[in-house]
């Protein structure tokens, strides 16, 4: 039993781990993205990206050191989960178990917190750049409206760009 818990506790900690590490690159990517860096917003999502893998392995082997502890605790598999498990695993492990449990909650929160900042961030960017390219091309962005609901766009000027200003 306690081999199972002491792997529990050790998939617990990696998961803290990755997801720390995950919200530093994040913490990256906003600030490059409020800066317009280019070059570190590809870095830091490539790194997100070997990250998120890392933590579905990561994940994976907690949700199955968690059942098999839940298992051999005589939980039913629809309890099976950390609080759970450490709620039935008595003192020293129930005290670590939850304070990892709490820490990788915090941890998830501050991800989301980040990973919506840096949504909207980029979705800033692209309207700067889709504004950008219809004043470039001479078209606006509004459409006219006739007293029947149609819309009618006012007649297009083409633009051409043969110098840098």
């Amino acid at each position: 039993m306690i081999e199972v818990l002491k792997a529990l506790e050790e998939s617990l900690s990696e998961e803290i781990r990755l997801e720390r590490t995950l919200l530093e690159v994040g913490t990256r990517k906003r600030d490059a993205l409020v800066a317009l860096d280019l070059r570190e917003v590809e870095q830091a999502t490539s790194q997100e990206h070997n990250l998120l893998v890392a933590l579905g392995g990561s994940a994976e082997r907690r949700m199955r050191r968690t059942s098999d502890a839940a298992r051999l605790l005589g939980l039913p598999e629809a309890e099976a989960s950390v609080t759970r498990v450490a709620q039935r695993a008595g003192e020293p492990w129930s005290a670590r178990l939850l304070a990892q449990a709490g820490e990788l909650r915090g941890t998830l929160r501050s991800v989301s917190r980040v990973n919506a900042a840096n949504s909207q961030l980029a979705q800033q960017s692209i309207g700067h750049v889709q504004r950008f390219f219809l004043v470039l091309s001479g078209q606006k962005d509004e459409v006219t409206y006739t007293r029947r609901g149609t819309g009618l766009r006012p007649e297009i000027r083409k633009i051409m760009i043969d110098q840098v200003i």
